[in-house]
């Protein structure tokens, strides 16, 4: 067993030789003669081992697929070597010497590219192998783009695909039915222009300064020089009945008299004198010929006339009655007084006629006789006028 023990390490110590053999240094000389082999084996025995070699003990401990070698030139102890170190020396790093393994290029290799292939897989960039398979975008195919996406999903109808195949805008308008001038209105800067203006009741559009605006009717009628009151007569219910009367050439003579004295001479009025009634009726005096009508209306003093007192215009009111007289009233103002003093000459009765005036004792007052003065007291409150005959006043003067 002995001997077995010694021959495998004989046999470790030439291969080691060999191993090292090319740094062209013989560690040990297994020369086989004169004893040295013997020596050898002795020391052996004796766990002794050759300078510049491994122990047994180094030997017991190298790890797993480690190796025995010469990592530099020159003398030196034998190394462990790992198996990268031994990758590094043989040139045969994995991903810098050797491709490391894959499954899929064990696929590829299987696999006998064609020329075409080739080509593609040798092209230098992205738009190289787009123009190798004839996929240029822009030439070849469409850019990518979301509403294109979008047309994809939709079946044109029979009508949208004439719509796009016209041949023109014309031809589009035509399909549409909106050819302007035939089925809409061709676009007009003016029509923009009123579609911009807001609708007012009563209002009218008018060009005012060759634009188009909106003119109330008092301004419209400005425009057209019709402005009541100044260019046109305001209606009146007299002016209607004016119209329909057509005037005899004398009237229309009358009315176009240049003055009073001609129109007295158009009335052959020449020869009367313009008198005051009480002269013209007292002592009356004719010159000439006079004719007269054979029905005359009441002469003033004979018949009642009915005055009106416009509360607006004051607060003391007089009266010369030379006939009986009626009085009404008009704007009366609440919490107003009026006073009205009436002159008589003849004992002329004075009445008042107002469905809201009061008297004391619900009792109109009389009116003194002859000629004299009567003072009347009015006071409005409450929607009612009350009314009284100032006393102490003497009734004649």
């Amino acid at each position: 067993m002995k001997h077995a023990y010694k021959f495998f390490a004989i046999l470790f110590l030439f291969f080691t030789h060999l191993l090292l053999a090319q740094t062209d240094t013989v560690y040990y000389d297994l020369n086989f003669t004169g004893g040295k082999i013997d020596t050898l084996l002795n020391n052996i025995d004796q766990g002794i081992m050759p300078v510049n070699s491994i122990s047994f003990s180094e030997m017991n401990t190298i790890a797993t697929g480690n190796l025995l070698g010469r990592n530099t030139a020159g003398t030196g102890d034998i190394e462990v070597l790992s198996p990268s170190t031994i990758r590094t020396l043989l040139g045969l790093v994995v991903g810098t010497n050797v491709q490391a393994y894959d499954a899929d290029l064990t696929t590829y290799a299987g696999i006998t590219p064609s020329a075409n292939v080739q080509t593609l897989l040798g092209a230098a960039d992205y738009s190289a192998v787009r123009t190798q398979l004839s996929l240029t975008i822009g030439t070849n195919v469409q850019a990518y783009d979301a509403d294109l996406t979008t047309w994809a999903g939709i079946t044109p109808s029979a009508n949208v695909q004439s719509l796009l195949g016209a041949a023109d805008y014309s031809g589009m308008r035509t399909l549409l039915s909106l050819v302007p001038g035939t089925n809409v209105q061709a676009f007009d800067s003016d029509l923009s222009t009123i579609a911009g203006l807001t609708a007012t009741t009563d209002n009218f559009i008018v060009s005012v300064s060759s634009a188009w605006a909106s003119r109330t009717p008092s301004q419209v009628r400005t425009t057209l020089g019709l402005v009541i009151g100044t260019n046109v007569q305001a209606y009146d219910a007299d002016l209607t009945t004016y119209a329909g009367i057509t005037p005899s050439a004398n009237v229309q003579t009358l009315l176009g008299s240049a003055d009073y004295s001609a129109f007295k001479t158009s009335l052959s009025l020449n020869n009367v004198t313009n008198e005051s009634k009480a002269t013209m009726f007292n002592s009356p005096t004719f010159t000439g010929v006079a004719t007269f009508a054979a029905t005359l209306s009441p002469a003033v003093g004979l018949g009642t006339v009915t005055t009106a007192i416009d509360w607006s215009q004051g607060n003391s009111f007089t009266a010369t009655l030379t006939d009986a007289r009626e009085f009404t009233f008009s704007n009366v103002g609440d919490g107003q007084v009026i006073q009205l003093l009436i002159l008589r000459t003849d004992g002329e009765l004075a009445t008042f006629n107002n469905a809201n005036l009061e008297w004391p004792e619900d009792t109109p007052p009389s009116n003194g006789t002859g000629n004299g003065r009567d003072i009347y007291t009015f006071w409005a409150t409450g929607g009612k006028i009350y009314g009284w005959l100032t006393p102490f006043i003497a009734r004649t003067w």
